[in-house]
């Protein structure tokens, strides 16, 4: 019922394309498509972010082999499904806690690009190779980073140029 109320509001902001999105939920992730504001499909993933973390988060701050081994996992498993792939639809996710990892910021809502979303997984990257955190992050935790990871490997794979976070 929730995503019917954000796509009403989309829909009246002129949005009139198609959409995909995208919940991160603790053990899968759920894509939703929608068009012309009706639900037209919906795919799950054993891809969420407590399943990541206990899969492949061994140690207190993911050592590069660690995230080597999720991201390859995430891969084939965005890859698995080839009706994921963006066909012109415009992505949203939903995941308020990215907002403020990503800004700085608490908003109700934000736009970035794949390069942005790049850079921010960067700063996870450097942190698992043993550098500082950057003054962007105030804390670490492993669940931000799982998403971070996700949403990284779904733009980069599924040709995502841009995401709507919310």
């Amino acid at each position: 019922m929730e995503n019917l109320k954000i796509i009403q509001y989309l829909f009246n902001q002129n949005v009139n394309t198609s959409i995909r999105i995208v919940e991160f939920q603790k053990d899968f992730t759920l894509f939703s498509y929608f068009n012309n504001g009706t639900l037209s499909n919906t795919v799950s993933l054993k891809t969420g972010y407590e399943f990541i973390v206990s899969s492949y988060f061994k140690h207190p701050v993911p050592t590069p082999d660690d995230v080597e081994y999720a991201i390859n996992y995430l891969e084939d498993e965005i890859m698995s499904v080839k009706t994921l792939l963006n066909h012109n639809e415009k992505l949203f996710l939903k995941a308020k806690s990215l907002i403020r990892v990503i800004t700085g910021k608490d908003t109700e809502y934000i736009s970035v690009t794949r390069q942005h979303v790049e850079d921010v997984f960067n700063q996870y990257a450097y942190l698992s190779m043993g550098k500082t955190l950057s003054n962007v992050f105030t804390e670490y935790n492993h669940a931000d980073f799982a998403q971070m990871l996700i949403l990284r490997e779904i733009m980069h794979h599924l040709n995502f140029e841009e995401v709507n976070i919310f």
